[in-house]
């Protein structure tokens, strides 16, 4: 029991003997010390200070107002000569010292756009026993971070922190970066955004001039980070879009005088847009053209392109009026047109007869019976072959004469088609008669507007499809 008591007594004794070196040892350092002094032997000396970074994580990169916060421990150590003590006399290499109680050194984040929030309570430094002093701020820092847009959503985005004294200028303090690599820039395996990742990064240690100081250099070290960004949600719209855009290839495949084709088509620039609206409010305003417009663009103008070219075809094959005829007669040949029509009114009419003539034929064939059949007088029958032939030749020599004639009004003598009026709709219509010139022209034009919406058929789908792969080209 006597050994325990003895044992505990002088446990409490050497601790106490250490609590009493330690407050010594403070106030032997800081009771003359002066925190606004810079901590060199001879004003002339320059104080050099290492500086390195460590990156915790992104907490937010505001693309509206092109700023970055970003967690980091800002990492420093310096040599104070005006604090330091034989540590063989008391056993003590290591004090902590308030940061309010001595010398730092004013380095600040020069493109910081406010600042930064320090998230400990009671910030420390570690003092050691040869007067070097190592610091470490954790904090989230917000700076300015100029984008480059041309590319987005694949777009690779550089940001710069500078780091640099606020007021000592290189003959009183030079900011050196750490020698160790892995001490100049760490990005700890934490990091995560989900967003955005960093691609690289690297440090550059240089001299900058200040108005304020002609001829003084001030040391900077500039932390460059490169940050691609994840597209995957920007590829999802860019995705539905094409999906709408190719509905409109799809509806371009119906007939063109079906007016739900155009009433369809005219909904889908107006969905694209709407689309491009909830991108819209993620980025800046910018002065150029982004790749996400460029795609938009291209979405929306082919999209309204169907609508129109759906519309216009629509229009012009079915409206059959004066005011079209008088637009589009003089582009067509009318005697060309209306000795087409002749030659094929004349085809007809020679294929109906020998139809009905044929029919005629074999009716009065079924009508006898087999003892009848064999009466038949094969004069007769050659008789009417002769006569059939004789009607062809005729005909065959009025088609030669039609195809020599040039003008119109030649044509009528033949009686073959008729002079004034051609019924082409129903007798309640507003339009009730037509020309025959009209009824040519019309049947022209739908003819040609036919051809023209076929190759936009064609055409359109396989332009689109070459500049989105272009763009999409552009994905690192």
């Amino acid at each position: 029991m006597i050994h325990f008591f003895l044992l505990t007594f002088s446990n409490l004794f050497s601790y106490s003997y250490s609590l009493n070196e330690e407050t010594i040892l403070r106030n032997d350092l800081i009771s003359d010390y002066n925190k606004y002094v810079r901590p060199v032997n001879n004003y002339n000396d320059i104080l050099n200070v290492n500086m390195g970074l460590a990156v915790q994580n992104l907490e937010e990169f505001n693309q509206i107002k092109e700023t970055m916060d970003l967690n980091i421990w800002v990492r420093m150590d310096w040599k104070n000569d005006l604090l330091y003590w034989n540590s063989s006399q008391n056993n003590i290499s290591f004090l902590s010292i308030n940061i309010d109680n001595i010398w730092t050194p004013d380095i600040e984040l020069l493109n910081g756009v406010e600042k930064p929030e320090i998230y400990i309570i009671n910030e420390a430094l570690n003092l050691y026993s040869d007067g070097s002093i190592f610091r470490s701020k954790p904090g989230i820092f917000r700076f300015s971070c100029a984008l480059d847009l041309k590319e987005f959503p694949f777009d690779i985005q550089t940001c710069k922190m500078k780091f640099g004294s606020w007021t000592y200028n290189n003959d009183l303090m030079y900011i050196l970066p750490y020698e160790e690599p892995e001490k100049q820039i760490d990005v700890l395996s934490s990091f995560s955004h989900s967003e955005w990742e960093i691609k690289s990064y690297n440090l550059l240690n240089y001299n900058e001039t200040r108005l304020c100081c002609p001829g003084k250099n001030f040391s900077i070290n500039e932390y460059t980070f490169e940050l691609q960004r994840f597209p995957h949600y920007y590829k999802l719209s860019m995705g539905m879009t094409i999906s709408l855009v190719i509905v409109s290839f799809i509806i371009m495949l119906i007939k063109p005088d079906n007016v739900s084709r155009t009433g369809t088509a005219v909904f889908i620039p107006l969905t694209i847009l709407a689309l491009q609206l909830t991108i819209a409010d993620k980025i800046p305003v910018v002065g150029y053209y982004t790749l996400m417009d460029n795609f938009f663009l291209c979405c929306f103008i082919t999209s309204m392109f169907v609508s129109i070219e759906s519309g216009l075809i629509f229009s012009l094959t079915t409206t059959k009026n004066n005011l079209i005829y008088n637009v589009f007669y003089k582009c067509f040949n009318i005697e060309k047109l209306y000795r087409n029509y002749t030659l094929q009114k004349v085809n007809n009419i020679n294929r109906k007869e020998q139809h009905d003539l044929f029919i005629k034929r074999l009716n009065e064939t079924n009508n006898t019976n087999n003892n009848l059949l064999k009466e038949i007088n094969h004069d007769d029958f050659d008789t009417t072959i002769n006569a059939l032939n004789n009607s062809n030749s005729i005909q065959m020599k009025n088609i030669e004469n039609i195809e020599n004639i040039e003008n119109i009004n030649e044509i009528d003598k033949y009686n073959i088609v008729d002079k004034d009026i051609v019924r082409v709709i129903n007798f309640d219509d507003e339009n009730l008669n037509f020309s025959l010139k009209q009824k040519l022209v019309f049947d022209r034009i739908e003819y040609i507007f036919s051809i023209y919406d076929n190759i936009f058929r064609v055409l359109l789908p396989l332009i689109f499809f070459i500049y989105i792969s272009y763009i999409m080209s552009h994905e690192k």
